[in-house]
């Protein structure tokens, strides 16, 4: 393997200004969610360059904006065995931010919407392909790479081609950015989402106060309930973010509201929590006063499996030949990655390069980190599958 990984660095050492000029180029698209003009743009960015990379790929049309679907398939034709690359185009910023703030280099940094959270690890995937063409490396198996257009919303359009592919993958890699110490993701939290509505019976607070029925009162003792199901040491959090209700300071409130997120480590905790939230929601804690309920589990947890434990120590070797002491974590955080360990395939997350601020204004990329992400992952691919799933 130690030659082989000598062959990919030394081609893709020499293509590092590319994979920094793609990453100008995309970085330099507004790509947020629904920004369908910009995602489609990027969409065929990153298609073309798949099929310059050896890769066969189209553009599945979405609400939104497209997602870019590839395949390479060994030339014996069926294979046994299935690899899956996955990451996201989408970012959180809306149309204009490019325009006050484009791509930029200061040092060995990189700064721009979405530079690291994730167009360098799509970037990665790309130039992973292109070694694996360029030195004649593809394995003797099949591997699809899928691009998606709306993860920062929890992947509606595209959650049903995750769960298709990677009911077919026995190893899948998510390109989203490595955690800040440089671990990759071997678990990640679920998480669900819920949105509570009390109505009430609103009146004057001073000429009418007892005909009225506080929805806002009733919210309170709902939201004291959500709140004491966190649960430090079981894994489980929960998060009342937003609360709204009442018309003025003088009306007893007739209509409040409050969106709920929670993070659970297992899908026995998320059906535990959904219970409790239901069970909360039903109380009548101020007669007269109703609620309604909507919501429920919007990534189920990515759970560490011994499949996953086998992925990730197949990658540290690799990361230890490049002199990289590579470890494992878990966050909170959600991604794609849930969706295709809930399919069965084993998932190794976080395996882009390294940078932080996502999300921010600050966001950044370490260049440096670039080419040893895209030398791992095409190492990966031609070495693997390193994991199998149960058929």
């Amino acid at each position: 393997m130690e030659r082989l990984l000598n062959q990919v660095r030394d081609y893709l050492g020499r293509q590092e200004e590319a994979m920094v000029e793609l990453l100008r180029h995309v970085v330099n698209i507004d790509t947020g969610t629904g920004h369908t003009a910009g995602l489609n743009e990027v969409a065929e960015v990153f298609r073309r360059e798949l099929e310059a990379s050896g890769v066969q790929a189209s553009i599945i049309d979405a609400p939104g904006g497209g997602h870019v679907l590839g395949r390479r398939r060994p030339a014996s034709g069926a294979a046994e065995a299935h690899s899956l690359v996955v990451g996201h185009m989408d970012t959180v910023f809306p149309p204009g931010t490019i325009a006050e703030r484009p791509f930029r280099i200061e040092g060995r940094r990189a700064y721009g919407p979405g530079v690291e959270d994730m167009k360098s690890g799509l970037v990665v995937a790309v130039f992973a392909a292109r070694a694996l063409t360029s030195l004649d490396l593809w394995p003797g198996h099949e591997v699809t790479f899928f691009f998606n257009a709306d993860e920062e919303i929890r992947s509606p359009s595209s959650s049903h081609i995750f769960a298709e592919e990677g009911a077919k993958a026995d190893e899948c890699y998510v390109l989203e950015g490595a955690r800040d110490d440089g671990s990759v993701v071997t678990a990640r939290k679920g998480s669900a989402r819920f949105q509570l509505s009390v109505t009430g019976r609103p009146s004057h607070s001073g000429a009418n106060h007892p005909h009225g029925r506080s929805a806002v009162k009733a919210l309170a003792h709902k939201i004291l309930a959500l709140e004491s199901l966190t649960d430090y040491d079981a894994g489980t959090t929960v998060n009342v973010g937003v609360v709204r209700g009442g018309l003025s300071f003088n009306t007893v409130p007739g209509e409040a509201w409050c969106d709920v997120d929670i993070r659970v480590l297992t899908p026995d905790d998320a059906e535990r929590a959904v219970a409790a939230v239901r069970r909360i929601a039903a109380c009548e804690d101020v007669p007269g006063t109703a609620t309604a309920l909507k919501g429920g589990i919007t990534r189920p947890p990515m759970v560490r499996t011994p499949q996953i434990v086998q992925l990730f120590e197949a990658m540290r070797k690799i990361a230890a030949l490049l002199g990289r002491d590579l470890t494992e974590s878990l966050t909170g955080g959600g991604s794609d990655g849930c969706l295709t360990a809930a399919a069965g395939a084993p998932t190794l997350d976080g395996l882009g390069p390294m940078g932080g601020g996502a999300h921010t204004p600050g966001e950044y990329l370490e260049l440096d980190s670039l080419v040893p992400c895209a030398v791992m992952l095409a190492v990966a691919l031609a070495t693997g599958p390193h994991a199998r799933r149960a058929r």
